[in-house]
């Protein structure tokens, strides 16, 4: 388990933050991917000449992950018993448990995040179409607004600077974003353009040899 806790919180609080890091971690890693697909025009090309279905699919799969985990990191506490793993969660168990101030900071970032049309729609779109299905929804009575990629990289951005902000005031330095680069979609990209420009250039050389073989008049 990911483990940067400040040594001197309480078990209980330690554990939700690690896990809070590494759902964070994760569901900035798929975004990365996700936008790193379509990172210019010749890549956008090079995927529709390829196989543009399979990778709409691949794309919308990675979209819908995110705003899955975002939707589930929001959610409330839960009950005695039955807590959910989200930042509402984490806010309980600092409260009393930290500086005053340190807690009231931390809380005020979250309810400007909470009170953010991204993030107000991300919920409706987890709540009503991909971990429920809301009959109104999918009928057309009622519709449920799209979410925009800068409000899912703000919402990610202020969940990173929430956690990093309690652990450097417990005199831990981290960082959530490094190393979210979209490797894997960037090296599957690197093969596809390697293998296209190798196409182009067996079609040209077996052009160029039956131009040379072709009888003379």
């Amino acid at each position: 388990m990911f483990d940067v806790a400040p040594g001197r919180w309480g078990p209980e609080l330690r554990t939700t933050f690690n896990l809070l890091c590494e759902q964070v971690l994760e569901a900035a890693e798929y975004w990365a991917n996700y936008r790193a697909l379509v990172p210019s025009r010749e890549a956008a090309d090079l995927l529709r000449s390829i196989a543009n279905d399979f990778f709409a699919l691949v794309q919308g799969a990675l979209a819908n992950s995110v705003i899955l985990s975002l939707g589930r990191l929001s959610d409330p506490p839960g009950t005695p018993g039955r807590y959910n793993l989200s930042f509402p969660r984490l806010l309980m168990l600092i409260d009393g448990a930290l500086d005053p101030a340190l807690v009231a900071e931390a809380k005020g970032k979250w309810q400007a995040l909470v009170a953010a049309r991204g993030t107000l729609s991300i919920r409706a779109l987890r709540n009503k179409r991909l971990a429920h299905t809301d009959l109104a929804v999918v009928s057309g009575t009622t519709t449920v607004a799209g979410v925009s990629v800068g409000e899912i990289e703000a919402l990610l951005g202020g969940m990173r600077d929430i956690l990093e902000t309690l652990a450097a005031r417990g005199g831990v330095e981290i960082s959530l974003d490094t190393g979210c680069q979209g490797d894997a979609a960037r090296g599957l990209l690197r093969k596809l353009q390697c293998l296209g420009r190798a196409e182009v250039a067996a079609r040209q050389n077996t052009a160029g040899e039956q131009k040379t073989m072709a009888p003379g008049p």
